[in-house]
């Protein structure tokens, strides 16, 4: 057996043997007779000496740890791929969320708008629809009384037009408010 480098750099004799010695020197020095023997004679494996041997081995061959390491680097460069992968697909989609909500707020900004502008025009147009069947019913009271027909006079027809289109509009702005608001939940 060699002497092998412990861990505190301090040598051993072979695996199992105690860190004591300083240098690797003192180490063979302390073991001669068995060390210094397997140096020069050739080893059961074939023609060549230990040391030989050990040199080739250390050279040519890896050992169970380097193997392990190697496939542990395998492994971690196969799982990290497969994580970039899935970080770039997370960053995909937030990017598409993040355009996503900018174009919501706006949307949301313009329907909150389009509310706002559509319940106060129907709630003005309500009061000038009131305004307006006032007037026509006027119209209607003095026509009667006085036995004129307003029907062809045309502010009398805009006035009748105009008050149909307003009742429906004032209704229609009622149901559009709810259909927007049902997106701003």
């Amino acid at each position: 057996m060699p002497c092998k480098k412990c861990k505190d750099n301090k040598y051993k004799y072979g695996n199992t043997g105690e860190c004591k010695y300083a240098t690797k020197e003192e180490c063979e020095k302390a073991n001669p007779k068995k060390y210094n023997k397997m140096k020069k004679y050739p080893s059961p494996i074939g023609k060549k000496t230990y040391e030989e041997y050990a040199k080739e081995l250390k050279e040519f061959n890896l050992s169970k740890v380097e193997r392990v390491e190697l496939s542990l680097v395998g492994d971690a460069k196969s799982i990290v791929k497969k994580a970039q992968k899935e970080i770039d697909g997370l960053d995909e989609g937030e990017n598409i969320f993040l355009n996503a909500e900018d174009k919501y707020e706006k949307i949301r900004d313009e329907f909150l708008k389009a509310d706002a502008i559509t319940l106060a025009s129907g709630k003005r147009l309500e009061k000038i629809a009131k305004e307006m069947q006032d007037i026509k019913s006027e119209f209607d009271k003095i026509g009667k009384e006085l036995g004129l027909d307003y029907k062809d006079v045309k502010e009398y027809k805009d006035l009748k037009f105009y008050l149909d289109t307003a009742i429906t509009f004032s209704k229609q702005s009622k149901e559009f408010s709810k259909k927007i608001r049902k997106y701003l939940k």
